[in-house]
């Protein structure tokens, strides 16, 4: 998530738009091993098609909010 708002700043102050997202998954892997979360955050940032940070699977995470640049 740091990483994601840092980028995001940046791009704003330089009116470039992107737009943030935040996702969760299932943790399914750790669904054995009792002191696992549940579940798992992630979040990545996406300047039109190209996602800037957090592209890494991202893919396997349902978005439960995104802020672009008019939110």
């Amino acid at each position: 998530f740091p990483q994601a708002l840092a980028a995001k700043v940046w791009l704003r102050r330089h009116g470039i738009p992107s737009t943030l997202y935040l996702g969760v998954a299932l943790n399914k892997a750790g669904a054995a091993a009792p002191d696992s979360p549940a579940m798992e955050a992630h979040a990545w940032l996406r300047c039109g098609p190209l996602v800037v940070t957090g592209a890494r699977g991202s893919e396997r995470f349902t978005v439960v909010a995104r802020f672009g640049e008019g939110d």
